[in-house]
């Protein structure tokens, strides 16, 4: 009775071996050659001390990246405008929510300039934070070409080479009047013309 139990027990051995690629014996299928040894396919081995100290490390990098946004070293205090000829320095540093302390690495330079070029007198901005507490917002305004009113009634206003209203015009301006039909008026940034 002992013998078939060990002839199925060689059975599966050798049966489980062929599949993984070896013969009972350790050595490869006829037609293998091995070129590595098993202990290349394995994970080298990591001392945990060295798992501690790179998670330490990582705490110590997301402490320091805090510390340098929040640092009042860092906090804008200085906000320069240069292009202003229409608006006003305060008017600028309002839209582009540079009014309040803000960390410089926490300015949106690029959600600023979409919030000014939302302004009826900016034809483009420009904002750059500079380190380690200074903002410079550039702009080029829109120039007013000619003045337009809708009907002879309507309310006068300031236009750009583009036929977009800019702002209520003075009641003298030495610029080109144009009449426009009745109607209701553009309001600023709105086309008055085509």
């Amino acid at each position: 009775m002992s013998r078939p139990r060990r002839r199925r027990s060689w059975f599966r051995l050798r049966r489980s071996t062929r599949f993984a690629g070896i013969e009972p014996g350790g050595r490869p299928l006829k037609g293998q050659v091995w070129t590595h040894s098993e202990a290349v396919y394995q994970e080298p081995g990591v001392h945990p001390a060295w798992r501690g100290l790179a998670a330490g490390l990582a705490v110590a990098e997301v402490a320091l990246l805090a510390w340098l946004v929040a640092a009042p070293g860092f906090t804008v205090r200085h906000v320069e405008v240069r292009g202003l000829r229409h608006l006003t320095a305060a008017e600028v540093t309002v839209v582009a929510g540079l009014d309040r302390p803000v960390s410089i690495f926490a300015v949106d330079a690029q959600a600023g300039r979409q919030r000014l070029g939302g302004l009826a007198w900016v034809r483009t901005a420009g904002i750059q934070p500079q380190l380690p507490d200074r903002v410079l917002v550039s702009l080029t305004e829109w120039q007013p070409v000619a003045v337009f009113h809708a009907g002879p009634g309507g309310r006068r206003l300031l236009l750009s080479d583009q036929g977009t209203a800019l702002a209520a015009a003075g009641p003298t301006e030495p610029l080109l009047e144009i009449e426009g039909p009745a109607g209701a008026d553009p309001r600023p940034g709105g086309r008055a013309l085509d």
